[in-house]
């Protein structure tokens, strides 16, 4: 495969918006990628459980999380 063409950064894009590519077989979680991300960056985030709620059997979850100024929340429906 040639590389002409391609010109590598001089300094690696370490912004959220352009998260690096897993490669095949990679098997890290969109957790385990944001958390690596902050730690390189120098501003690890922070999770909060924001909600638990559902019958014991099936809980539902609401979580947040804090990096680099930003804050999410999200929920994942079973």
């Amino acid at each position: 495969m040639s590389e002409q063409g391609y010109q590598s950064p001089a300094t690696p894009d370490r912004r959220l918006s352009t998260p690096e590519p897993q490669r095949a077989g990679s098997c890290k979680t969109p957790i385990q990628i944001l958390y690596e991300h902050g730690v390189v960056s120098g501003d690890p985030p922070v999770f909060v459980m924001e909600k638990a709620e559902g019958e014991a059997h099936q809980p539902s979850f609401v979580f947040s999380v804090m990096i680099g100024g930003v804050k999410c929340t999200g929920a994942e429906s079973s």
